[in-house]
């Protein structure tokens, strides 16, 4: 039996990029990509650096759901907003939020719970008064028993061990995140991931910033994503709206991790 220890680590994420009907990844076609492409949900192993082109599909339509689960995800989909996400590896559970609302998935089934949607501000304790129960931008997990979540200019920090917002926020994100505001990354964040111990990576739009957390500081300047992040040119992606990792439950196809793509109308693949 392979244990969660043994299992090799996935990396999700939601971009925006050119799919078009036709493209050679399984699941895709006209399945409802449409002309101007669609957001898709894929994987990548991080050690080999490798797009799982065979697991690759419309994120809409990823998820076993009911009808009122399908029309969330679609109205997730056509937003165009980012659809922040949280794994929590005691659980097997990711959470995808869009609006006011969230939905609970069971990663290993690729099922949406029963009883979702439900309200961000009736579910996640603190975040209403904080004025964080709509219209999040982005979650980052830090650790087991926090997580970071960002809203336009600012953030809060959330503890999943007493499920409140700390003492003391929201926070600006410029003044508690070195270089964030510099590289203009101080609003509007699609997506973070904390990638080990040392870096954590932001992305909004086209771009990312990586931050060195021994040091507290944004080590670089923006980088288009497509020309550093091999997996995501692949599919060519245009803005990565979301991102997290988790073990592999695939016993089929071991040692990739996952990724989710959102097109923009009218722009062309970039290859």
């Amino acid at each position: 039996m392979t244990t969660s220890s043994e299992r090799t680590v996935y990396r999700y994420s939601v971009d925006v990029s050119d799919i078009h009907p036709g493209m050679a990844y399984s699941g895709l076609g006209d399945g409802g990509v449409g002309k101007n492409g669609g957001v898709v949900f894929s994987r990548w192993d991080s050690k080999m650096d490798k797009l799982d082109k065979g697991f690759t599909r419309l994120f809409a339509k990823a998820w076993k759901c009911t009808p009122e689960q399908q029309r969330w995800l679609e109205a997730a989909v056509s937003s165009g907003r980012s659809i922040p996400s949280l794994y929590l590896p005691k659980t097997g559970k990711v959470y995808f939020l869009h609006g006011d609302t969230y939905v609970r998935c069971t990663l290993e089934t690729m099922t949406i719970d029963e009883g979702f949607p439900k309200s961000i501000g009736a579910y996640w304790p603190g975040l209403k008064a904080a004025g964080f129960d709509s219209g999040i931008d982005a979650i980052l997990s830090w650790d087991e028993k926090t997580v970071y979540i960002f809203k336009g200019l600012q953030y809060v920090r959330y503890n999943l061990e007493t499920d409140k917002v700390d003492d003391g926020y929201p926070k600006s994100i410029a003044a508690y995140w070195p270089g964030f505001k510099e590289a203009g990354f101080d609003s509007g964040i699609d997506a973070l991931i904390r990638w080990d111990n040392d870096w954590a990576y932001a992305f909004k739009a086209d771009q990312y910033i990586r931050f060195h957390i021994p040091t507290n500081k944004t080590d670089q300047a923006p980088r288009k994503t497509t020309s550093y992040w091999n997996p995501l040119a692949e599919i060519p992606s245009k803005r990565v709206v979301s991102m997290f990792q988790a073990p592999d439950f695939s016993r089929e196809r071991p040692g990739f991790d996952s990724v989710v793509f959102y097109q923009e109308k009218g722009e062309k693949p970039e290859y």
